[in-house]
């Protein structure tokens, strides 16, 4: 049986789904987040919203992410690929 990968397509949807969760968490315009962004320093984003950020990921994805691997995530692009990675398994299994 071969893998299923997520096309392109869904990807870009995947990046935008959460930039869009970010603007209504965050009350940020969406031109203001770039991938680069550090939730932290460049967002503003503290541990009551970094939770409230990962539930709704986890709801509009209908994923759980192993709270473990949370430390690692310092970035809107390191959340965005970890989207990606879980979505894959959740495709493959």
């Amino acid at each position: 049986m071969s893998k299923k990968i997520l096309n392109d397509t869904d990807m870009i949807n995947v990046s935008t789904k959460i930039k869009e969760i970010l603007v209504d968490i965050l009350n940020i315009n969406i031109i203001d987040i770039r991938n680069i962004c550090s939730l932290k320093d460049n967002l503003g984003m503290d541990s009551f919203t970094a939770l409230e950020f990962l539930a709704a990921i986890e709801q509009k994805f209908n994923i759980t992410i192993d709270r473990g691997r949370i430390s690692n995530v310092r970035t809107l692009q390191n959340v965005i690929e970890l989207v990606k990675k879980y979505l894959r398994k959740a495709k493959n299994e």
